[in-house]
C-alpha cells in the first residue's frame, strides 16, 4: 500500500474546476441573454412596422378613354386612321358618305342665298334706296354658293332698278298732268282776272249811260248790247273760276296719286318683306338639321390622344347606328392607379391614405417605387364574374412627381395605361410587437365579451 505525498496533497485542489469561474460565465451569459431581449424588446416596442393592405390592378387614364361613336350609322367613304395612331382634338377620322345630305343642303343653301338676296332688296325698296349692298351673311360664302349669291345678287339689283323705274315713271306722270293742272288754272285765272277787268268797264260803261238812256239820248237797243255782254262776261268769270278750281283739284289728285304710289311701293315691299322673312325662318332649322347631320357623317377626335380599339377597317363598310368605332386614350391626363381592395382590409382602407405603387412590368429592382393617394373607394363590395372573387374597387392617384424618377425615364415609359401593378396602402402604424401579440390579444379580446 502506497501513501501519498505531500506534493500530492498540494496538487489536489488543482485537479477540479475553479467554482467560481463557472458562477462569473453563467452570471455572463445570463447578463447578455437579459441584453439581448431587453434590446429585442426594445426595438419590438419603439420601431414601426406599419400595417399595410395588399392590392393588385392596373394603370388607367383619369377620366377614362373617349369612346368614338356614330348616332345615325352609314356608310364609310374614307378611313383616316389606324390602331395606334396619335390623333389630335377635332381631326377628322372617318368620312361617311353622304351625298344625299351634301344635295339637300346645297339645295336648301340655294334657297336661303334666294331669299337673302330679296330681304336685302326689300329692305332697300322699304327704305326708298336705288340700290343695296350684299347680305353680311354672303361674306363667308364660297364656291358654289358664292356664284349664287352674285347671281342672285344681280337679279334681285335688276328687279329693284325695274320696280324703281317703274315707280319713278308712274310719279314722273302724275307729276306732269300736275304741272299741267296746275298751268290750266294759273291760265284760267288769268283770263278771269281779264274778264274782271272787262266786266268793271261795263258796269262802269253801262253806269254813265244809264241815265242818258232814260232821257233817250241814246238807244235802248245800245244798252240792251252792253248789258247782254255784261252778262256775257259774268257767266265766263263763273266759267273761268270754276274751271280755275278743277285745275287745282286736278293738282291735289296728281299730287296724292303720287303719295299713294310710293306708299303703295313701299307697303308691298313690307309685306314681301314679311313673307320673305318667314320663309327664312322656315327655312333655317331645316338647314341647321341638315348641317348637323353633315357634321355627324365627319367623325372627329373628342380629345388628343392615341387611338386603340379600332373596330373598322374598310372603306365602304356599314357601321350601326350608335356602334364604338374606336377609344382615344387621352393626352396630358393625370395617371390613376384602380385596385382591387379585399374585403379583409376594407374597413381600414380610407380615402387620402398614401400608397406604395410597384409597377408589374418593371424587373429592375433598381427602378423606385411609386407613391400615390387614395381618392376613392367603393361604396360596396363588388365581385369579379370571371372568378367570384369579391373585392373593393379603389383609385390610387399617382404622384405626377413620382413619373421623373428612374434615372433614364424607364419609370415614366412603363405607366401606361393597361399596365399591371400592385399596391401597398399604409393603413396605420404599429409595433413588431404589436404585430406579434395580435394573434394572441385577439382571441383574448374576443373572450372577453363572451357572456
Amino acid at each position: 500500500m502506497k501513501h501519498a505525498g505531500p506534493a500530492a496533497f498540494e496538487q489536489a485542489p488543482s485537479l477540479g474546476a475553479d467554482p467560481g469561474g463557472s458562477a462569473r460565465d453563467i452570471r455572463w451569459g445570463a447578463i447578455t441573454a437579459l441584453l439581448f431581449f431587453g434590446l429585442f424588446l426594445g426595438w419590438a416596442a419603439l420601431t414601426r412596422l406599419d400595417a399595410a393592405a395588399y392590392a393588385p390592378g392596373e394603370i388607367v387614364v383619369a377620366g377614362e378613354r373617349q369612346a368614338v361613336q356614330q348616332r345615325e350609322g352609314g356608310v364609310i367613304e374614307q378611313l383616316l386612321v389606324a390602331e395606334g395612331q396619335h390623333v389630335e382634338q377635332g381631326q377628322l377620322l372617318i368620312r361617311l358618305s353622304a351625298e344625299s345630305l351634301r344635295a339637300q343642303e346645297r339645295g336648301l343653301v340655294g334657297q336661303q342665298v334666294q331669299l337673302l338676296a330679296q330681304r336685302a332688296r326689300q329692305q332697300a325698296q322699304l327704305l326708298g334706296q336705288s340700290s343695296f349692298a350684299p347680305p353680311g351673311e354672303f361674306a363667308g360664302l364660297t364656291g358654289n354658293a358664292l356664284r349664287e349669291a352674285q347671281q342672285a345678287m344681280a337679279q334681285q339689283h335688276a328687279m329693284l332698278a325695274a320696280l324703281t323705274s317703274e315707280l319713278a315713271a308712274r310719279k314722273a306722270e302724275l307729276a306732269q298732268r300736275s304741272s299741267q293742272s296746275r298751268h290750266q288754272a294759273q291760265g284760267l285765272r288769268y283770263q278771269r282776272a281779264s274778264t274782271e277787268k272787262q266786266i268793271g268797264l261795263l258796269t262802269a260803261e253801262l253806269s254813265a249811260l244809264a241815265p242818258v238812256a232814260r232821257k233817250g239820248w241814246v238807244s235802248q237797243t245800245r244798252l240792251r248790247e252792253l248789258e247782254r255782254s255784261h252778262a256775257q262776261l259774268a257767266g265766263q268769270h263763273d266759267q273761268l273760276d270754276q274751271g280755275a278750281l278743277q285745275a287745282d283739284s286736278a293738282v291735289r289728285e296728281s299730287e296724292l296719286a303720287s303719295a299713294e304710289a310710293t306708299s303703295a311701293y313701299r307697303s308691298r315691299a313690307q309685306a314681301d318683306l314679311y313673307q320673305t322673312q318667314m320663309a327664312l325662318n322656315d327655312l333655317a332649322p331645316r338647314l341647321s338639321a341638315v348641317r348637323e347631320q353633315l357634321a355627324h357623317a365627319e367623325i372627329r377626335a373628342p380629345v388628343t390622344g392615341t387611338v386603340i380599339g379600332l373596330a373598322v377597317f374598310t372603306e365602304g363598310g356599314v357601321i350601326a347606328p350608335g356602334q364604338t368605332l374606336m377609344e382615344i386614350v387621352p393626352d396630358h391626363r393625370s395617371l390613376l392607379l384602380r385596385v382591387r381592395v379585399s374585403p379583409d382590409d376594407a374597413a381600414d382602407v380610407k380615402v387620402g391614405q398614401r400608397t406604395i405603387i410597384r409597377l408589374g412590368a418593371l424587373r429592375d429592382r433598381s427602378s423606385p417605387d411609386l407613391t400615390g393617394t387614395l381618392t376613392r373607394i367603393s361604396a360596396d363590395r363588388l365581385v369579379e364574374p370571371r372568378t367570384g372573387i369579391p373585392f373593393f374597387s379603389a383609385d390610387v392617384i399617382i404622384d405626377p412627381s413620382a413619373l421623373g424618377r428612374g434615372g433614364s425615364g424607364s419609370t415614366t415609359s412603363m405607366a401606361k395605361p393597361g399596365t399591371p401593378a400592385q399596391a401597398l396602402i399604409q393603413l396605420r402604424q404599429r409595433t413588431p410587437l404589436q404585430y406579434a401579440l395580435a394573434p394572441l390579444l385577439s382571441p383574448f379580446w374576443r373572450s372577453l365579451r363572451e357572456r
